[in-house]
């Protein structure tokens, strides 16, 4: 496992890198217009731990 920190937001990788990047790419380009929706796409499907990243409520990703 890797911690990395990106402003106030702390994660920690749960699968290898490789894995992470194959994931990213075969996400539709849709859903890697922002690192918010790749980071919230990550975390969804248990590839890394999130720590100081909040979702809005009312956005719909």
């Amino acid at each position: 496992m890797r911690e990395v920190r990106l402003g106030d937001v702390q994660f920690t990788t749960k699968v290898s890198e490789e894995t992470i990047d194959q994931f990213i790419r075969e996400l539709p380009e849709h859903k890697k217009e922002s690192l918010y929706e790749i980071m919230k796409q990550l975390s969804d499907h248990n590839l890394i731990d999130l720590q100081g990243f909040r979702y809005s409520q009312d956005e719909d990703c």
